[in-house]
């Protein structure tokens, strides 16, 4: 398996332990708002995001012009999927649909992101 295959998995494992701690401290700081850890808690999914952050870095940093090339239509992707479902969200509030919440566009678009390496991978090799 190659260099850019691995991070790619790495990063959208990242990214899943990320929605799933974020869904799980969600739960539980309105399941119990008394809680005393709450503030603490609720932080708790950046410590994957730190992560990420640090593997991005890595991998744009260490990328040659077919990796920037791929980066790009990545970044490309996220950026008008993401926009999409904003769109969407902002247009459905006018009918009474529940915002959603800002931490989940930066798992949406992380996850976009992810998703556009793999595409661009496979589209480049």
């Amino acid at each position: 398996m190659n260099k850019d295959i691995r991070y790619t998995i790495r990063f959208l494992l990242t990214m899943l332990v990320y929605a799933v701690l974020l869904v799980a401290v969600a739960y539980l700081v309105r399941e119990y708002p008394k809680m005393p850890m709450r503030f603490a808690l609720i932080l708790v999914p950046l410590i994957p995001g730190i992560y990420a952050t640090w593997l991005v870095s890595q991998q744009v940093t260490s990328g040659d012009e077919l990796q920037q090339r791929i980066q790009l239509e990545s970044f490309g992707l996220a950026f008008a999927g993401t926009a999409l479902v904003a769109l969407t969200v902002g247009l459905l509030d006018y009918v009474g649909v529940e915002q959603l919440n800002g931490a989940w566009y930066v798992s949406i678009m992380l996850f976009l992101w992810g998703l556009g390496q793999l595409i661009a991978n496979r589209k480049y090799t």
